[in-house]
């Protein structure tokens, strides 16, 4: 089953980032959640956002 680019690009984003961050509160987040957070694009804004939406 073919992947389209940007699911590729985005899943490649999201694991950079949960190794990066290291947190439990990104890594408790579903893969689309994660998706929506990588606009933010910086790390204290990341965890911020995924602890207000596990919140």
């Amino acid at each position: 089953m073919p992947l389209s680019q940007a699911t590729v690009s985005n899943t490649v984003r999201v694991a950079a980032w949960d190794k990066r961050l290291a947190d439990g509160s990104w890594s408790a987040l579903s893969y689309s959640h994660n998706v929506a957070l990588l606009p933010l694009n910086e790390p204290k804004a990341m965890r911020a956002a995924a602890r207000h939406v596990l919140a």
